[in-house]
C-alpha cells in the first residue's frame, strides 16, 4: 500500500502559510525573535515593526492597531521583502515554534505514517474522506500498537470527536495532533488519554472537554479557539501547556484540577473567563496575559477566579486587564505576582482596576505589588498571612494598593512594613486615580472598627506592639464614633442612653490617656485638672492671707491643690477648711487618684509596647 505524499507536497507548506496567518498576528510577529528587536514587553519589538511595515507596504495602507491584529503572512506577504527584512518564512517559522513549544531542535514531520486511499496519493486524514470515515480512521490509528501511527499533524477536520475515548498507550510516545484545523467542534468530553496529547498550533471552532482525564502533559500552545472553550472538571495529570493561546469566545475551567504546572502565559482571553474552584497544585503562570473585555456597565471581573486554590503561587505579571481580575474567595499559597499589571488600552486614566481578593487568603510567600497606580486589591473579609509586599514603581505608598477591610492579618510582619504603612498607620487609605492621591475609603464606623481589631490582633500575635498600639487607638476612635450614632439610631431609649454612656466613657478614656497608650496625655490632664481646682479654691478662699501679694496666694491655692490631688496617697484634707473645699478637695484627690493610678497603667503599656 503506497504512503501519504501529503508532506511532500505544496499543500503542506500552503496549509502551514494559512495556519500561521490565522494563529500569528502582526502585533505577536513583531515581539518575537523571528520579528522585530526580539520580545520586549515595553513595545519596542511592536515600534520597530510599525516603522519597517510603513516603510514596506503601500503608501495607502494605514499601520495601526486594525492592521497590528491581522494575520502577519498575509501583511508580510503583501510587503516589501527587501525593506521590510523579513519573509512569510518567518512567521511560518514562528509559528513551528509555538507548534514546537518554543523548541528550534525539534522537526516537522516529513512522511506520513498513514497509509493513503484506494486511488488516492493521500491519506484519509490528508484527502477528503467523509467525517465520519475520519473518525473511525482516528480512533483507529490511535488504537494502534504502532506509536507512529498516533502522529496526524497536518490534518483538517469537519469535528475531532473523540468523546468518551480511553487511550491506553503501549508505549510511552505523545498522541501528536498538531497544526490540525477543525472547523466546528472538538469534542473531547470524557476522553481519558494515558500518554503526552499535543494539539499545539491548532485551530478550533470550539472545544468541549468536560470530564476529560489527561494523565500526561497536554498541550494546546499557539493554538486557536474561536468560539467556546469548556475544561471544566478536567483532570490536568500532568504540565499543562496552553502558552500563546488564544480564546476568542467564553472559556470554562470551573473545578478544573491541575496537577502539574499550568502554563497559560502570553493567552489571550477576549470573552469571560471563569477558573471557578479549579485547583492549581503546582505551579502557575498568567504571565503578560491579555484578558477580559468591557461592558455597558463599565468593565467586570471577566478573568474569574473565585475559590480557586493555588497551592504554589500564581503570577500575573505583565498581564493586560480590559476588566478586572476576580479572585474572590482564593486560596493562595506560595504567592501572588502582579509586578507590571496593567489596565487595558480603552480604560480611562481615572478609572481603578480591581483586584478583587475579597474572602482570599494569600498564606505565604510575596504578594508583588504593580507600577500602574490604578490597580487596587480589594482585601475585603480576606486574610494576608506570612507575607511581605513588594512595591512597585508606581510611586504609591504599598499599602495604598490595598482596599483594607476587616481583613485579618495572622502572621503579617508589620515591623517589616513600617514605610509601606506611612506615617499615619492608615490602613483603609487607598490611593484615587481621580485625584492622584490617597484618601480615606468609605467604610462604616463598624467595619473600621473590626478592621483595625483585626489588624491589632494580628500585630499582636507577631509581638508588634508599636503596630498594635498603633491599631488600638484607632479601633478605639471608631467605636465611640459607632457609639456616637447609634445614640441617635437606637430602637428605645434604653439603647440610646446606653450608647451615650458607651461614647461618653470612650470619650474620656481617650482624652485622658490616650487608650492606655499615651502616658504624657495624662499628665497633661493632670496638670490641667491642679491648675483648675487652683483656681477654684482662689475664688472661694480656700487659702487667703491679707498683706501677701495676688502671686503669692494664688501660689498657695495652687499648692493646696496639689496637695488635695495626691491626699488620697499622702494624707486627709487640710484642717480649718470650710464644707465647700473640703468637698472640692475631696473630690480632687478622688480624681487625683484615679488619674495616678491611670498614669501608672499607661506608662507600663508605653514600656512593654
Amino acid at each position: 500500500m503506497d504512503s501519504c505524499t501529503y508532506f511532500a507536497d505544496e499543500d503542506w507548506r500552503d496549509h502551514l502559510v494559512a495556519l500561521a496567518d490565522e494563529l500569528v498576528t502582526v502585533r505577536a510577529f513583531c515581539t518575537a525573535p523571528e520579528g522585530f528587536n526580539g520580545a520586549d514587553r515595553e513595545g519596542n519589538g511592536v515600534e520597530v515593526g510599525r516603522r519597517r511595515l510603513r516603510e514596506a507596504l503601500p503608501a495607502d495602507r494605514p499601520v495601526d492597531d486594525d492592521l497590528l491584529a491581522q494575520g502577519a503572512a498575509s501583511v508580510v506577504a503583501d510587503a516589501d521583502a527587501e525593506v521590510l527584512g523579513r519573509t512569510v518564512d518567518d512567521v511560518v517559522d514562528l509559528l513551528v515554534r509555538r507548534g514546537s513549544n518554543d523548541r528550534t531542535d525539534e522537526d516537522l514531520p516529513t512522511e506520513c505514517p498513514h497509509p493513503a486511499t484506494d486511488g488516492s496519493d493521500r491519506c484519509v486524514f490528508h484527502g477528503d474522506a467523509s467525517p465520519a470515515a475520519v473518525r473511525e480512521a482516528l480512533h483507529e490509528a490511535l488504537s494502534a500498537d504502532d506509536p507512529a501511527r498516533h502522529v496526524v499533524v497536518g490534518a483538517s477536520f469537519e469535528t475531532l470527536d473523540l468523546a468518551g475515548y480511553v487511550h491506553r498507550p503501549a508505549y510511552n510516545r505523545p498522541v501528536d495532533l498538531r497544526f490540525c484545523t477543525v472547523s466546528e467542534r472538538a469534542d473531547l468530553s470524557d476522553a481519558r488519554f494515558g500518554t503526552e496529547l499535543r494539539l499545539d498550533a491548532c485551530s478550533f471552532g470550539s472545544v468541549r472537554a468536560k470530564g476529560a482525564a489527561f494523565d500526561g502533559t497536554v498541550r494546546f500552545a499557539g493554538a486557536r479557539c474561536r468560539g467556546a472553550a469548556g475544561f471544566r472538571r478536567v483532570e490536568f495529570g500532568g504540565d499543562a501547556w496552553f502558552r500563546h493561546t488564544r480564546f476568542e469566545g467564553d472559556a470554562g475551567f470551573g473545578g478544573a484540577h491541575f496537577d502539574g504546572e499550568a502554563h497559560f502565559t502570553d493567552c489571550r482571553f477576549e470573552g469571560g473567563t471563569d477558573f471557578l474552584d479549579a485547583t492549581f497544585a503546582d505551579r502557575t503562570w498568567f504571565v503578560g496575559i491579555h484578558g477580559g473585555r468591557r461592558h455597558r456597565s463599565g468593565p467586570r471581573a471577566d478573568l474569574q477566579f473565585r475559590n480557586a486554590t493555588f497551592r504554589s503561587g500564581v503570577e500575573f505579571a505583565g498581564a493586560t486587564l480590559v476588566g478586572d481580575l476576580g479572585l474572590r474567595g482564593a486560596s493562595i499559597d506560595g504567592g501572588l505576582d502582579c509586578s507590571g499589571l496593567v489596565p487595558g488600552p480603552d480604560r480611562p486614566a481615572d478609572e481603578r482596576v480591581v483586584v478583587d481578593c475579597t474572602d482570599a487568603t494569600v498564606a505565604d510567600g510575596k504578594l508583588h505589588l504593580p507600577d500602574d497606580e490604578r490597580v487596587v486589591f480589594d482585601c475585603t473579609d480576606g486574610a494576608i498571612a506570612d507575607v511581605t509586599l513588594v512595591g512597585g514603581d508606581s510611586g504609591v505608598v504599598p499599602f495604598d494598593h490595598l482596599r483594607v477591610a476587616r481583613t485579618s492579618f495572622d502572621g503579617f510582619a508589620f515591623e517589616d512594613h513600617r514605610g509601606a504603612l506611612g506615617e499615619t498607620w492608615n490602613l483603609h487609605r487607598v490611593h484615587d486615580p481621580g485625584r492622584g492621591r490617597a484618601v480615606d475609603a468609605d467604610l462604616a464606623p463598624k467595619v473600621l472598627e473590626s478592621t483595625y481589631l483585626k489588624a491589632r490582633r494580628g500585630a499582636d500575635a507577631t509581638g508588634d506592639r508599636t503596630a498594635a498600639s498603633q491599631f488600638f487607638v484607632r479601633e478605639m476612635r471608631y467605636r465611640r464614633r459607632l457609639k456616637r450614632d447609634a445614640v441617635g439610631t437606637g430602637e428605645t431609649a434604653t439603647d440610646r442612653l446606653r450608647a451615650a454612656g458607651g461614647w461618653a466613657t470612650n470619650a474620656l478614656f481617650g482624652l485622658s490617656c490616650g487608650y492606655g497608650e499615651r502616658p504624657l496625655r495624662t499628665v497633661a490632664v493632670s496638670l490641667l485638672l491642679v491648675a483648675g481646682y487652683g483656681a477654684v479654691f482662689a475664688g472661694l478662699g480656700a487659702v487667703t492671707r491679707p498683706d501677701a501679694s495676688l502671686a503669692t496666694v494664688a501660689l498657695e491655692n495652687l499648692t493646696f491643690s496639689l496637695q488635695s490631688f495626691v491626699s488620697l496617697i499622702f494624707g486627709g484634707v487640710p484642717r480649718g477648711a470650710t464644707l465647700p473645699v473640703r468637698l472640692l478637695a475631696s473630690s480632687e484627690g478622688f480624681l487625683g487618684g484615679f488619674l495616678i493610678a491611670l498614669f501608672v497603667f499607661a506608662l507600663t503599656r508605653s514600656v512593654q509596647r
